[in-house]
């Protein structure tokens, strides 16, 4: 006899739709878009909403802010006909007229993001969908688990960190109890910020007590994952995966680990303007990140830095990757 399919339910914490505004490229954003397609079993709350909304535009000004403004080279008068150095001046007035594109671009961003912002668009699309694990006004069921929440906070229960006065957590995770006990399904929890577990050797492990506390509540047969990674809760939920996608969330989450909340302008631009037009304005030489080069180890165009602009030709080049590598 065929073994039947498992069928999961899943939950996204508010951190790894932030994320998206992190990301670098189609592929790591496509998981967005995968989410899209299995709506029905997410399980969301207007507190998740909330989180976003509250922390969307301090990610992007935090991209905004870390934009340098590039100036023109000063070159000594008797080098200003050299080719190379005539490049590098015009390479460095189209870049300071593109950041004004961009930062003049995402003034509409945050005026209105339903209509220049797909990152919110699509996350806008999941918030609002009407289904039963979807708790947010006017369900008066809110209160009940506002109630339950208020308890566990009280009682120091998890999920919760150890220094929060607030129980965005404690209302999460009651109300993911309460969908898996309606439906009778397990489910998968997306998290990074160690709520509900930790993250060991590259595993995620859910925490003890809400492990049990799953169980007991529910039915011993019932099970809760926990997983930093969307592409794995995605495949759970029987989505096909590129290996693209899987290696770009690799290395969001790398970076995001390395620098911690903070945001990367090659990111947020991405993430929001990748399709506008803007960002793949550039000329010949350019990425959309700014002016590109060959690395000599690998073979493949990267960003230049500021400081290779000024190298003359010629130079050994190498991109972030294989420096990274040689150390």
């Amino acid at each position: 006899m065929a073994r039947r399919k498992k069928d999961y339910l899943v939950f996204i914490d508010t951190n790894i739709y932030l994320d998206f505004y992190r990301s670098q490229n189609d592929a790591e954003l496509s998981l967005l878009y995968e989410l899209l397609k299995i709506k029905n079993k997410i399980i969301s709350t207007d507190q998740v909403e909330m989180e976003f909304k509250k922390n969307r535009q301090k990610v992007i000004i935090e991209s905004l802010n870390a934009i340098p403004t590039p100036n023109v080279i000063s070159f000594p008068a008797f080098a200003l006909k050299i080719k190379w150095v005539k490049r590098a001046n015009r390479i460095m007035k189209e870049l300071k007229t593109r950041v004004k594109q961009f930062k003049d671009y995402f003034a509409k961003v945050m005026l209105e993001p339903r209509r220049y912002d797909k990152v919110y668009k699509a996350c806008q699309e999941i918030f609002e969908y009407k289904s039963n694990l979807n708790l947010r006004r006017p369900d008066k069921e809110r209160y009940k688990i506002r109630s339950l929440a208020r308890k566990r906070f009280m009682l120091g229960y998890p999920p919760r960190k150890s220094d929060s006065i607030t129980l965005g957590d404690t209302i999460n995770w009651e109300w993911i109890v309460t969908c898996c006990n309606k439906e009778k399904k397990d489910v998968v929890i997306v998290s990074r910020d160690g709520d509900y577990g930790i993250t060991f050797n590259g595993k995620s492990f859910m925490n003890d007590w809400l492990n049990e506390e799953f169980k007991s509540r529910i039915s011993p047969r019932r099970k809760v994952f926990l997983t930093n990674k969307l592409s794995e809760a995605l495949k759970k939920l029987s989505v096909l995966i590129s290996k693209e996608a899987e290696k770009a969330e690799t290395n969001l989450s790398a970076r995001v680990n390395l620098l911690g909340s903070s945001t990367l302008f090659t990111g947020a631009t991405t993430a929001i303007a990748g399709t506008t037009g803007i960002a793949n304005s550039y000329p010949y030489g350019f990425s959309p990140y700014g002016p590109s080069s060959q690395c000599s180890i690998c073979g493949k165009p990267y960003p230049m830095t500021l400081g290779e602009l000024t190298l003359p030709p010629g130079s050994i080049m190498v991109c972030e990757k294989c420096r990274s590598a040689s150390k």
